[in-house]
Order: C-alpha cells, then structure tokens, then sequence
C-alpha cells in the first residue's frame, strides 16, 4: 500500500511540475507548425533547400514535446516530461547556436563592407539623392 501512495505522490508532483509547460502546449505546437511550414516554403527555393531543414527540425522538436508535455501532465509521467524537457532544450540550443552565427556573419558583413568602403559610397549616394 505504501508504494502506491509514493507513485501516487510522484505521479502528482509531475502533473504540477508540468503544469507552466502543459498550459502553453498549444503555443508550442502552434509555433512548431509555423517553423515547418517555414521550412518548406524555404526548400521550394533552391537555395534555401540548404537551410529548409533546420525550421524543420525545429518545428518537430516543439510538436514532439507538446505532445511528451500532454501525455506527462495526463499519465504523470516523469519519463514523458523529462523526454518533453529534453526536446525543449534541443530546440532552444539549435536557436541559440543559430543566433550567435547570424550575429557573426552580421558582423562580418559590416567589417568586410566598411572596410571595402562600400558601406560608406552608399551612405554617400543616399545622402546625395536628398
């Protein structure tokens, strides 16, 4: 009878750890469908077809964890919240790491046309037209 009432315990310590997360599921798999669709829009491109697959990715990493987060919540199931946590934190490194090489490539951009002078001929040309 006593494990039954520690599983018990356990099963509603996840239903309110993963209460914040379950309430916003409908977001995740909201913004999980938006990033697919963002992916193939940038894979009808030929060019974007090299990129197209990490909105993809992403996508299914928030609608793989919205539903890991629905069945943690409804079962109290610590290994289905902690696979949904996992994914969350896949999706948040992939767009960390994507953010930092946007920084540097910005950076480069700006550093490689201030230095050809380009940035500053067209500064000057927009100066001139008004």
């Amino acid at each position: 009878m006593e494990n039954t009432e520690v599983n018990l315990n356990e099963d509603q310590i996840i239903r309110q750890v993963s209460a914040p997360l379950y309430s916003s599921k409908g977001w995740m798999k909201f913004l999980g469908i938006m990033l697919i669709l963002t992916g193939v829009f940038y894979g009808i491109s030929i060019v974007g077809l090299l990129v197209a697959w990490i909105p993809i990715w992403q996508g299914i990493l928030l609608i793989s964890a919205a539903n890991r987060l629905d069945a943690s919540y409804h079962a109290g199931d610590k290994y289905s919240f902690l696979e949904a946590q996992t994914k969350i934190g896949s999706f948040f490194t992939i767009s960390g790491v994507l953010m930092l090489i946007g920084m540097i490539l910005t950076i480069l951009f700006f550093a490689i046309a201030i230095s050809s002078g380009f940035l500053v001929e067209y500064i000057t040309n927009i100066e001139q037209q008004f």
